[in-house]
């Protein structure tokens, strides 16, 4: 029997409210409050949110919070 390791695929990468509240500077509870009004999607699993990487590199791109590349750094890809 052959088994092949799966790569995990960034996009579906989560980050918790305080991975979120880290990159855009922000209190958890500010996150969880643009998860709950529709503004940031993202999905409680268990009993805490999580956040797509590639929803909140979207999110960042609609709104413009993102400013420069190395606000992305580390945390969300930047496909410029």
């Amino acid at each position: 029997m052959q088994t092949t390791a799966t790569i995990p695929d960034p996009d579906l990468t989560t980050l918790t409210l305080d991975d979120v509240g880290r990159i855009l500077h922000l209190h958890p509870r500010t996150v969880r409050l643009l998860i709950r009004s529709g503004k940031l999607p993202g999905c409680r699993v268990g009993g805490s949110y999580r956040v797509l990487r590639q929803d909140l590199a979207d999110f960042l791109r609609r709104s413009n919070l993102a400013t420069s590349p190395s606000d992305l750094s580390g945390a969300v890809d930047d496909p410029r």
